[in-house]
This record gives structure tokens, sequence and C-alpha cells, in this order.
């Protein structure tokens, strides 16, 4: 009866182990795939992060490139300011995937490269600041957080 026992006992141990490396390994193989993937899924109830119809109608009939350059300041951003940035790299990459690549953009830190802040000066994207509220402190610093457009020869 023993022997029986432990043998079960055994056969239950390698299942478990076997299973849990079966799960492991498919999670690590959907995390892969995923992050390969092109698509979001937008899971909020108002579809907050889809594309509109209209704002995709417009993108798929784009006949010529249109290039977004970014001035973000992307270090020491407060949590507003860093959510923002990252929300507008987020939607310039599904403008891209839905325009078929017509819609291109680059970040460029000004606050980082003095030649940045120069460039993005002479297009009109000034210098803002950035308040960080703490518990017990108000911290504020410059920093920039905005964007032209080029289009057909125009920039806005």
């Amino acid at each position: 009866m023993t022997t029986n026992a432990s043998t079960r006992a055994v056969k239950y141990g390698t299942n478990v182990v076997i299973g849990t490396m079966l799960f492991l390994v498919v999670l690590v193989a959907l995390n892969f795939f995923a992050t390969k993937s092109r698509t979001r899924i937008d899971l909020t109830l108002g579809k907050q992060y889809t594309i509109s119809e209209a704002s995709r109608r417009i993108l798929t009939s784009l006949k010529d490139r249109v290039n977004v350059t970014v001035y973000a300041t992307m270090k020491e951003t407060p949590p507003d300011w860093t959510e923002q940035r990252n929300q507008l790299f987020d939607l310039l990459r599904e403008y891209r995937l839905a325009s078929g690549g017509k819609v291109q953009f680059t970040f460029k830190d000004p606050s980082a490269d003095e030649k940045n802040a120069e460039e993005a000066q002479r297009k009109g994207i000034r210098e803002q600041t950035m308040q960080k509220v703490g518990m017990d402190e108000l911290s504020l610093k410059a920093g920039y957080l905005g964007f032209v457009v080029d289009y057909k020869g125009k920039t806005e």
C-alpha cells in the first residue's frame, strides 16, 4: 500500500511539474507574439483608445506622407506629462498603422539637446512649466511637450 501511494504521489508530482512547465511555455509564447503584434485591443467601455471611423477614412485616403515631429521632455517628468507623452506615442503608432505607413513620426528631447531646443523654438514649440505635486512639496521644472505636423510642404 505504501508503494502504491508513493507511486501515485510521484505521478501526481510529475504531472504538476509538467503542467506548470507547459503553462509557462504557453505564457512566454503568448507574450512573445503579443509584443510582435501590430494591433492593440481597446477594452475600455467607451472605446477611448480606438481611432474613429472618420479618422480611419482620412488616414487610409492620405496621398502623401505626413511627418510628425514631437518635441517632448523624456526624463524626470511628472506623471501626467509622462502619461500624455505615452498616449501621444501610442496614438501616432496607431495612425501610422491605419495609414499604411503614410504617417511617420519622430520624438526629439529639447531638454537633452540644445540643437533640438533651438529647432523646437523656431517651429513654435515653447518651453512650459511642469508641476510635480508631492505629499509635502511642489516642484516646478521647465519642459517641452508639443508637436509639429508637416504635410505637402505645409507645417502646422
